[in-house]
This record gives C-alpha cells, structure tokens and sequence, in this order.
C-alpha cells in the first residue's frame, strides 16, 4: 500500500509537470467568396457566379512553446443557388505543427493559408484556394524575422501535397463538364517552392516560385472519351498545336479513332517564375507598396499518347515566356497590372480538358494575357476584407503565337470580394473591451 501510495505520488507529480507545459488551443476562422466573371464571347472561361461563405472550426493541444496538434474541419456552404444544403464541400483539418524562431514545419492536412508565397496564376486561380482550403502532407518553411538594418531579408518554403486532383470539381451528371472531370482517375501529387530574398534595403530582390503537378498513373487520362473523342465543347476553336488531331504514337497518322486511340495522359505539368523585383517603399515611405517585377512565366508539359494498354514515348511541351508586374497601394487603396507573353502558350492541352485538368487562369493559353486592377484592402487585428476590380484583355499574334495577325482579342471582367474573420483575435478584442 505504501508502495503504491508513493508510486501514486510520484505519478501525480509527474502529470502534473505535464500538464503544466499543455495548454488547450482553439481557432475558428471564417472567410466569404463572392466572385464575377463576366465577357462576351469569352472563348476559354464562360461567365461565372459564385457567392460561398467558409468556415474552419479547430482546437488542439499546446505541448510547448513551438509545438501543437490541432484537429478540425472546413465546411463550405452555397449561396448563389435557389436551393441550399450543408455543407455544400467539406474535409478534414488534422496536423502537428512546429514554430521556431526561424524554422516552421506542419504535417498532416494543413490549412493552405499557413503558406508564405502567393502562386503564379498560371498554375491556380483564386477561386481554387478558396474551394480547396488545405494541402494534404508536409509544409517547411524557413523565414528569420525581418531585420531593416540587415544587408539581406528574404525566406523559402517548399511543400508536399497528395492532392488527388478529384476535389476541384464536383460530380455531375454522366455527359457533362463535371462528370467527365471526376472520371479522368486522376491520382495527382503536388510539389511546391517558393523563396524570395531582398538586398539594398529592399532596392533589389531575386526570388522564384515552383509548383509541379506530377500524375502517378499513365493511364489515367487517356482510358475515357470524355466528349466523344472531340475538344471540350466549352471552348471554340481547334486544338491549335495540332489541327488535325494529336501526334499518336508508333507512327499512326493524324489524331485518335474513337475505341482505338486515345486522348494524350497528361503525365506532369510544371509550372515555373523567377523574377527580379524592385521596391520603392524605402524612396516612398507614405505609400503601402509599390514595386515592380519582371521574369520568365514558363511552363513544360510532360505527356504520352495511348494505344492500347501502351502509353508513349513520352514527349514535352516547352512554353517560355515573360511576365511583367506593378503595384501601388496607397492608404488601402491600389492598382496593378500584369502582363504574359509567350510564342508558345501555356496549357497545350486546354482545347481537350479545360478545366477539369487546368485549375489555373485560363488566359494564359494565349500568346497575350494583360490585367488591369483596381482593389481596396482594409485589415486590423480580427477582421480583413479586399475588394478587386479586374479588366482581363488576352488574345492576339495569330491566335495561337505571338508571331503573325489576325488572332481576335477577348476582353473580360472580374470582380472579387473577400472577407476574413478570425474569431479567436475578436472574441479577444471584445473581452479586452469590456474590462
């Protein structure tokens, strides 16, 4: 009985030192989409409307200063349609995270919002971050704290995601855009990277961005016919690279027979933006930002064509081009424009999958692509809200490169509207305004 008394003693005592160094945690972030697409005649993308609110409920342990778990969830609800269910999309929130002071590292299914970089558009457009909230495997990051008197600032992440590929577009009836996306079998994983680094007290900056879609299966795409065989009939025009039908392999002429050949597998579509930037906020103190940026927007498209049971050889699609970009923000209120060019357009297969296989701005499949923003921004503590106006002019060359006339021009416009709450900073704000 002594023994176990001092046994129980001892036990509580060390339980108790235990739980001296956990601490319970919670979070529940909240963030409103509403987004307009509209353009005559828009070739690539048709108008589009989308009003969705998001919630991400999570709580968890606090082991130590730097270490936690948090388990949740995200839910996704509708409201642009007549009809409304709950939730509209879901999915699980679940991962162990690790803050330093200069090193971070999260595993498991990880809120995309804990990234540092913002993504080229080319490989998601807005509207994939809000649908899809989380990544699914481990995110590292290096970022030591920002140091003016420093010679040189800057920070890296690269990050792991099993993305699957079937979470961007809900399940339709058989024949439609929907239907045939969930049914390529996609199998996708993701790989991303991101750094930029800063001299001459923000004067000069190099940075890059990577973002690498690598498909595990080859015979994924290529075993359906989504559309009998043809171009996907959201878009108009032929399939610009090869008019008379894809290159198919073992020396068979022009494009696929419908039950004999196949559509190309998309085996890996890499995405790549090195850049050189300057900012001006140092010369400009009273301004928010302003800076300007120019690099190479490229993409290389990794694919085989299927005959059979047989996939290949495997060949690459090399898209080079440039993209120019300028902002100035001034007391919440900005602009900025972008400018892509390239003689060959990214996302060679877009005639063929739209998309259910490209979740990026559809506009870079042309040789031109020039957006003009306007956009107001206010945050404090708990509450972020932006508001975006985007003109979208893109088209031109020849209508499929750069070289050559009478490529037809496209204009379209966008407006966004975000709104972020972070419940747990007002619940604080209010408490520390009612003491």
């Amino acid at each position: 009985m002594l023994k176990c008394g001092a046994f129980g003693a001892l036990c509580s005592a060390g339980l108790g030192t235990g739980l001296d160094a956990v601490s319970f945690v919670w979070d529940l972030k909240y963030m409103s989409f509403t987004y307009n697409l509209a353009g005559k005649n828009n070739p690539m993308w048709n108008s589009l409307d989308n009003f969705k609110n998001r919630i991400i409920p999570t709580i968890g342990l606090q082991f130590t200063k730097r270490q936690s778990f948090v388990f949740g969830g995200w839910f996704i609800q509708n409201l642009h349609t007549h009809y409304s269910y709950f939730p509209y999309s879901w999915g699980l929130v679940a991962h162990y995270s690790y803050v330093g002071k200069n090193f971070r590292t999260y595993i498991g299914i990880i809120p995309r919002t804990y990234s540092i970089a913002s993504y080229p558009l080319a490989a998601f457009k807005k509207l994939f971050w809000f649908k899809d909230p989380t990544a699914r495997g481990a995110m590292f990051q290096f970022k030591p704290a920002y140091n003016p008197n420093r010679w040189w600032n800057g920070w890296a992440e690269f990050i792991l995601d099993w993305y699957g590929g079937r979470n961007w577009n809900n399940v339709g009836k058989p024949g439609t855009k929907e239907y045939a996306a969930n049914h390529y079998n996609l199998n996708q994983m993701l790989y991303f990277g991101a750094s930029e680094w800063s001299f001459l007290k923000g004067y000069l900056s190099f940075g890059g961005r990577v973002v690498a879609f690598h498909n595990t299966s080859h015979y994924s795409m290529g075993s359906v016919y989504p559309w009998g065989g043809n171009d996907d009939p959201a878009t108009i025009g032929d399939t610009p690279l090869w008019p008379g039908g894809y290159p198919y392999a073992q020396g068979k002429p022009d494009g696929g027979v419908p039950g004999v050949y196949s559509n190309p597998t998309v085996l890996d579509r890499i995405y790549y933006y090195g850049y050189i930037k300057t900012s001006l906020k140092r010369l400009m103190p009273y301004m928010d930002q302003i800076s300007f940026s120019f690099g190479t927007m490229s993409e290389q498209e990794h694919y085989c064509v299927r005959r059979g049971v047989n996939c290949g050889p495997s060949q690459w699609y090399n898209s080079f081009g440039g993209q120019f970009d300028f902002v100035a923000q001034y007391k919440g209120f900005g602009f900025y424009e972008k400018y892509y060019f390239s003689d060959k357009p990214q996302m060679a297969f877009y005639a063929t999958y739209g998309r259910a296989l490209y979740t990026g701005l559809p506009w870079y499949h042309a040789p031109n692509f020039e957006r003009l923003a306007l956009f107001y921004v206010y945050k404090n503590k708990w509450l972020s809200a932006r508001v975006d106006c985007f003109f979208n002019f893109f088209g031109g060359g020849n209508g499929h490169s750069l070289n050559g006339h009478g490529g037809p021009w496209y204009t379209t416009f966008q407006q966004f509207v975000t709104i972020g709450i972070d419940t747990r900073q007002l619940v604080d704000f209010v408490r520390s305004h009612n003491h």
